[in-house]
């Protein structure tokens, strides 16, 4: 047919190739001579949507207790356990921190498998130079920074340098089940 499109065949020769060469990998698969890939786990993080809806319910319990508290922190997130770390370090104790889940930490809380650590939100901060004493100070007390090289660069744990796309350094900070045992 002319200004038609011609369909293209294997040739018998390239049939028998590719043939040949599936019937070579199913053996050596049924041989165990392949190995076949990992399956990785993969679930999903984060607020629990039917927990928080729980608090709006009718059929959520009566209160059965009241507590006077001079500060109620709500959330055991970044934030509130920023506030939390404050009030400790100003040796303030009449505060009360609530968390809707089962551990804090809020988007800044972090898994384990048997290879690694890995976070489930964003742990980055900037590597900091001297003019942050208060972070440093920060990152001191919760055993982030263990000390300092000849250069001045802070010696961390726990943590992974990685460089930003703008060549800057910055950590990738895992722990918070050691921040908590800290401020306990």
């Amino acid at each position: 047919m002319s200004g038609g499109k011609s369909i293209n065949f294997y040739s018998r020769k390239d049939f028998l190739k590719l043939g040949g060469l599936s019937l070579l990998l199913a053996y050596l698969s049924a041989c165990g001579l392949i190995s076949k890939k990992k399956q990785i786990p993969v679930s999903f993080a984060g607020a629990n949507s039917k927990r928080g809806h729980l608090l709006r319910s009718p059929s959520f319990p009566e209160q059965s207790t009241i507590i006077n508290i001079n500060t109620l922190i709500v959330g055991g997130g970044v934030a509130g356990l920023s506030a939390a770390w404050q009030l400790k370090q100003q040796n303030f104790s009449d505060w009360l921190l609530l968390e809707l889940e089962d551990s804090v930490g809020g988007n800044s809380k972090s898994g384990k498998n048997e290879i690694c650590e890995y976070p489930y939100g964003a742990h980055y901060l900037p590597i900091p130079n001297e003019k942050f004493s208060e972070l440093i100070d920060f990152l001191h007390q919760n055993q982030i920074i263990r000390g300092f090289d000849a250069a001045g660069i802070p010696i961390t744990t726990n943590t992974i340098s990685a460089p930003s796309p703008k060549n800057d350094c910055f950590l990738m900070v895992f722990g918070t089940r050691e921040f908590l045992q800290n401020l306990a």
